[in-house]
């Protein structure tokens, strides 16, 4: 019996255990039923329950920190996540938790950490008869942990005798690390009682005895040892990617400070300038009003003056009229003839000449007006200046542009046999044909079965994984198929058939029978396809829109619009769709002609092809799939190849050409073993291993 060893690997594991990759990052104890989520980070199962959010206005959480330190905060919406490690938020409800999958590399370190711990432990076995003793050792088989007397009963019973029972005082030190690794298996979710012994690579699947014997024994299938070194390898490869790129984006958040820094600076200084800009203009402005007051003021009080002088002598003159008008008219009532002749002349004289005199009085008059200038927006932007702000596009080389932070896609996807092998080619014939082929559609379900869409033959046909016809159907009475365009897979196994002419999608059961029928929402509906949460996604060639629709109801949950913001057309003629791994939308213009790319949002972020027959350019784009890797294949049915692209949407090469007998190739899907199924013109499937 080995119980130590001095190799490297069992005291990296030694030291690993007693790191806290063992403890929650939530709750920061030592793990409880660890899960994994999405983002691959793992928390307790009652951490993760206590992070969901099930308030019906959604819950603040912290998302990120500002520049002084302090958390920023965002507001989830229900049945959501944030991800305590890396903010991202995730889709769950307190039900999706139940479902999600454990961490058997943390359960493993946390059965090391158990046998390694210095505290207390108790007689499993002792416990069936309500005793409590200490446990001393530990089966490592059995994973049991049982004091002297159970441990020595142990050794002597016929089952157990050859169990390897470790000491915990000696497990503590490390010496049976390697031993406990070694009896440490993964149970069977499906059957309880087995170990997981294989990999079967057809299924990309864990399975056990049973489950090959059952399920998977004429599939593919290699060792845990073998298949774990393969997957680790890719995987070392995914994080040598990862760690190539974290640098660049190091460098991005330096230069984001930086330039953070920056505009802080920059906009203290044009606030400055605007203070001061305005401060000027205010100074300016007063000093020409002071100008105007001072200049309304001396006018007005010169021509008051001259009013003045005027009204002394007008005055002076009416005081003279009202004395002589006083003093004669006594002389006229009460003197005597002599004295009126006496004074006549006189009199008469000095009369004569104030009835002919002419009064001095003003020859014009002030007028005083302000005459307001045009204090328009406008102007006052003329005179004051105006801030310009504007993005500055990133260029490529910019250390501000994220474009430079690539993933070498050579170094994380599998690679492209030189020419892809033809597995299988096989005419889709019916029972009921009654016109020539035409295979518009393809579905492959989980078993390998092979749906085709005859649009002209008005049927779905079914065949088995090696091209046998299974059966076919064409619904009855208001369900009939008239002229069926594209299939695809529900969630729940039911097929949902778009029908251009009765502008609608039926539903069928996988038997065929009807179930339901989506209508009121298309106009010549084409392609379909099923993204992650099971919604539908139509392509309406009628209304030159993708159209996202509820599973069960049918309601529009989602619509990407025939427009742009700039009111140019998303689309020309749209035909097929599918949906990659993170749900964005890939959709073929067949008049454009391209493909372009949506987030599922509906955001468009990409297209891909014009027209011609060189590299990066098609004629007529029909089908598109896209593969586990996140390769896209797309069908240019009048060039009769299919082109392959990478998953950022960049040309890798034509995959199938007319070399390879491809002739006007029309629906794609990937099957069951990870291989492109294409339908021809006229009713051929053949079915390609290209990796």
């Amino acid at each position: 019996m080995t119980t130590g060893s001095s190799t490297s690997n069992i005291y990296s594991l030694l030291d690993l255990v007693r790191t806290n990759i063992v403890s929650c990052r939530h709750c920061n104890h030592t793990y409880k039923d660890p899960r994994i989520l999405p983002c691959l980070h793992t928390f307790c199962r009652t951490c993760i329950l206590e992070l969901v959010t099930t308030n019906a206005g959604g819950k603040t959480v912290n998302t990120k920190t500002t520049k002084k330190g302090s958390p920023a905060s965002t507001t989830t919406t229900p049945n959501t996540l944030c991800c305590p490690v890396c903010k991202e938020v995730i889709q769950l409800s307190r039900e999706d938790v139940k479902k999600l999958d454990t961490n058997p590399f943390l359960e493993h370190l946390l059965e090391i950490c158990h046998c390694q711990d210095d505290q207390p432990k108790h007689c499993e076995y002792c416990k069936f008869d309500k005793k409590e003793v200490a446990a001393t050792a530990r089966c490592l088989e059995c994973q049991d942990d049982m004091c002297d007397h159970c441990t020595e009963a142990h050794k002597r019973t016929k089952l157990t005798r050859n169990h390897k029972v470790a000491p915990f005082k000696e497990m503590q030190l490390g010496k049976y690390d390697e031993d406990i690794r070694s009896n440490q298996q993964i149970q069977c979710p499906q059957h309880k009682k087995e170990p997981i012994t294989l990999f079967c690579t057809q299924c990309q699947q864990l399975v056990c005895r049973e489950c090959k014997v059952h399920a998977h024994d004429s599939h593919t299938w290699s060792s845990l040892q073998e298949a774990g070194q393969q997957y680790g390898g890719r995987i070392q490869t995914l994080l040598d990617t990862i760690k190539n790129k974290i640098p660049g984006i190091e460098e991005y958040l330096n230069y984001m400070e930086t330039y953070t820094s920056e505009l802080d600076k920059k906009r203290t200084q044009t606030n400055e300038t605007i203070e001061e800009q305005a401060e000027t203009l205010k100074a300016m402005i007063d000093d020409h009003k002071n100008g105007l007051l001072k200049e309304v003021n001396e006018a007005c009080d010169n021509e008051l003056e001259h009013v003045r002088t005027k009204r002394e002598a007008i005055t002076a003159t009416l005081h003279s009229l009202q004395s002589h008008d006083q003093d004669l008219q006594k002389l006229v009532q009460f003197g005597k003839g002599e004295e009126i002749l006496y004074l006549q002349k006189q009199v008469t004289k000095r009369l004569t000449e104030l009835i002919y005199l002419e009064i001095d009085g003003l020859k014009s008059s002030l007028s005083i007006e302000f005459k307001e200038g045009n204090a328009t927006k406008e102007n006052v932007e003329i005179l004051f200046g105006k801030a310009e702000l504007c993005g500055l596009s990133m260029g490529k080389t910019n250390i501000g542009s994220l474009s430079n932070i690539k993933v070498p896609m050579s170094s994380v996807l599998p690679n492209i046999s030189g020419s892809p092998e033809l597995q299988l080619e096989f005419e889709c014939k019916g029972v009921y044909d009654h016109k020539e082929i035409w295979p518009s559609g393809i579905a492959v379900n989980q078993k390998g079965d092979m749906l085709v869409v005859d649009r002209d033959n008005k049927r779905i046909k079914v065949y088995n994984s090696q091209g046998k016809y299974l059966n076919d159907f064409g619904g009855m009475g208001k369900n009939i198929l008239w002229c069926p365009y594209d299939i695809a897979i529900m969630k729940n196994g039911n097929l949902a058939v778009t029908d251009n002419e009765k502008e609608d999608v039926k539903i069928f059961s996988p038997q065929g029978d009807a179930v339901t029928i989506i209508h009121s929402h298309f106009k010549h509906p084409r392609g379909i396809a099923v993204n992650s949460k099971g919604q539908l996604i139509v392509v309406d060639c009628g209304m030159r829109r993708l159209t996202i629709h509820d599973p069960d109801t049918g309601h529009i949950v989602q619509t990407i619009p025939a427009k742009q913001e700039d009111s140019h057309n998303y689309f020309t003629d749209p035909y097929y769709v599918t949906v990659t791994s993170n749900d964005s939308i890939i959709v073929t213009d067949w008049a454009a002609p391209n493909i372009k790319v949506f987030s599922s949002e509906g955001k468009l972020i990409g297209e891909h092809g014009t027209y011609g027959i060189q590299e990066d350019q098609i004629l007529e784009p029909y089908g598109v799939c896209t593969d586990a890797f996140g390769y896209i294949f797309v069908a240019d049915n009048l060039n009769h190849r299919v082109h392959l692209l990478l998953p950022d949407g960049r040309f890798k090469k034509f995959i199938l050409t007319k070399l390879d007998k491809l002739w006007h190739p029309m629906a794609l899907r990937i099957n069951h073993r990870g291989e492109l199924v294409v339908t021809e013109a006229l009713g051929k499937v053949k079915v390609f291993k290209y990796l």
